[in-house]
Parts: C-alpha cells; sequence; structure tokens
C-alpha cells in the first residue's frame, strides 16, 4: 500500500490573511496616532479573540483579550490599572 504524500502547504487561507490585515492596522494605529497605544492594543486583543473564535477556540481561549481590551479601555478614559 502506497502511502499519499502530504498535501504542500498553499498559503494563508480568509481567516488568516484578515488576522494579519487587521493586526497590522492596530500596529499601525499604535505607532502614528495620538493616544494609540491604547487604541491599538484594544484592536489587537479585539483581533485576537476574533481570530480565536473564527477557529473554534473557543470562549475560554478569547476571553483573556477581550477582559484586557477592556481594561485598556478603562485606563484610555482615565481609569487606573
Amino acid at each position: 500500500m502506497a502511502e499519499s504524500p502530504k498535501p504542500s502547504p498553499t498559503g494563508p487561507d480568509h481567516v488568516e490573511q484578515e488576522f494579519a490585515e487587521s493586526l497590522r492596522q492596530a500596529a499601525y494605529v499604535f505607532e502614528n496616532e495620538k493616544d494609540g497605544r491604547f487604541r491599538g492594543s484594544i484592536l489587537a486583543c479585539r483581533t485576537v479573540a476574533r481570530f480565536i473564535y473564527q477557529r473554534n477556540g473557543g470562549a475560554k481561549l478569547a476571553a483573556p483579550f477581550l477582559q484586557i481590551a477592556t481594561a485598556f479601555e478603562d485606563l484610555e478614559r482615565g481609569g487606573k490599572p
């Protein structure tokens, strides 16, 4: 019986492309906008949570990133860590 060859990688799928683009946008906001350190971090955390959701990772994996995003929102409004 002959073994079937492993399928060769075809590159990132739609979800991975969306993830990479969203992280690029978050990095741009972080680096270039006034107070971007909060907004960029919030966007990045939400992007990671969305990626986990799209990959069926479950709420237990995504929830910490959403909690971190909420904490950054509090800091952005002048809250204390």
